[in-house]
């Protein structure tokens, strides 16, 4: 039991020794702890609310046109 590592993540459980490397994914969602339920929705609000926020910040950069758009209406959008 010495040489075995145990990681637990939001998403599987793992064993990892030295010829062996054994996940289990957390699929069960009621059956886990409320810090985890909490923390993998926190995690894809993120990740769903960061996709417009990254392209409404790279469409507002001085170097990106679209189109024959004029200044003041992309300094409105930054």
């Amino acid at each position: 039991k010495m040489d075995e590592l145990e990681a637990k993540g939001l998403w599987a459980d793992c064993v990892i020794s030295t010829a062996l490397y054994h996940c289990i994914t957390l699929t069960q969602i009621l059956e886990l702890p409320a810090y985890i339920q909490t923390s993998r929705a926190l995690m894809v609000t993120a990740s769903i609310l960061g996709l417009p926020a990254v392209a409404l910040v790279l469409m507002s950069m001085s170097c990106i046109n679209l189109g024959s758009e004029p200044e003041s209406a992309k300094n409105k959008r930054s």
